[in-house]
């Protein structure tokens, strides 16, 4: 194997930490000329139960599977299409999101009329983690810069495991 090969798939699993060892190894990629949400959609691991998605997650990757397991039991997935809004300046939010593909817009309020670009969520990354915690509503909105499939891990399920 070439260093360029492994200096390539090093960068993946950075990049990709939920992406399957055993798709970093293909040697045939997807066409180049698909969308990427295409080629995200078609990887293994998409369709995977809330439980594998949240391990490969750095966020949860130090959890032990019990308190993965509760956690996945009330966690939602939400599939999304580029321009949706996940969620409105102003809304109140019941829990954290999680990105396991995809990219997601924060904009914040800019001039009358307008809106400011403050933040990107890509894959592993949170979002709303510390309004959940502060119970306070949304103060950005959050919209979908490329399809996206994001995890929402309500708040209560949150406390219940930083009290055991």
């Amino acid at each position: 194997m070439t260093k360029m090969a492994l200096a390539t798939r090093r960068y993946l699993a950075i990049c990709f930490p939920w992406m399957p060892a055993e798709r970093l190894n293909r040697t045939a990629p997807r066409p180049p000329d698909a969308p990427f949400a295409v080629r995200c959609r078609a990887w293994p691991g998409t369709k995977s139960p809330p439980e594998t998605l949240l391990a490969r997650l750095p966020l949860f990757s130090a959890l032990d599977k019990a308190t993965l397991a509760r956690l996945a039991a009330v966690a939602t997935r939400h599939e999304f299409k580029r321009g949706e809004q996940v969620f409105r300046h102003g809304e109140p939010l019941g829990g954290m999101y999680v990105v396991v593909y995809g990219q997601i817009r924060l904009l914040g309020a800019g001039p009358p009329g307008a809106q400011r670009l403050t933040g990107i969520a890509g894959p592993g990354h949170s979002i709303a983690e510390p309004l959940a915690f502060l119970d306070h509503t949304a103060v950005v909105t959050a919209e979908v810069a490329s399809d996206a499939l994001l995890l929402q891990i309500p708040k209560q399920a949150l406390f219940d495991e930083l009290e055991r």
